[in-house]
């Protein structure tokens, strides 16, 4: 297991910029750190990169207007390719080879969301993989953001097996409530 600084919920005192806290991640003795993607500033942070060496492990996707992705979002597949274009653009300057895909929030029918993700899922998978580039999918927790689409390990973990071999599972102590998720993911499993 490798362990990371999640700098979308580490460091972030005062509103620093991501920039400011890949050099308190390292300055606290982490190797490598996961990111929100830095739309105003990314040469900052790959300075910030650069001067400490720290390892970027994992960019979320670029967001647009959005604030948890556009993965799930029905009628938004065009802006979701160009959040994902981008991405992979400064992905490959900070050579992070990790794109977590926001599934985004549910508003409406469930099914078009679904419908909607398994075919971004697709074309980000195939896309990642000509980048030799892999995606993640990550469920939060249905009690800390109901309708966030992806809220289930279980879930997860089937989608993951009828898809992509350049997609993965990733498991976030921040984003799982540990007490209230705990047995779904043995079952999952």
């Amino acid at each position: 297991m490798k362990l990371s600084a999640n700098l979308n919920f580490l460091f972030t005192e005062g509103g620093k910029p991501i920039s400011e806290r890949i050099y308190m991640a390292h300055g606290a003795g982490f190797n490598a750190v996961e990111i929100p993607f830095p739309s105003s500033e990314l040469e900052d942070v790959l300075q910030a990169k650069e001067s400490t060496g720290i390892q970027i492990g994992l960019i979320n996707i670029s967001l647009g207007d959005s604030k948890f992705g556009n993965g799930s979002v029905p009628n938004n597949q065009e802006n979701f390719k160009k959040e994902l274009k981008d991405t992979i653009e400064f992905a490959k300057k900070v050579r992070c080879t990790k794109i977590h895909i926001m599934a985004g929030l549910t508003e409406g029918d469930s099914n078009e969301h679904l419908v909607t993700y398994k075919s971004n899922l697709k074309y980000s998978a195939n896309i990642l993989e000509k980048e030799d580039m892999v995606g993640l999918i990550e469920p939060i927790n249905k009690y800390a953001l109901p309708s966030y689409f992806m809220n289930s390990y279980e879930t997860e973990i089937n989608y993951k097996y009828n898809l992509y071999m350049n997609m993965y599972i990733s498991f976030s102590l921040s984003c799982s409530n540990w007490k209230l998720e705990h047995a779904e993911i043995p079952r999952a499993l």
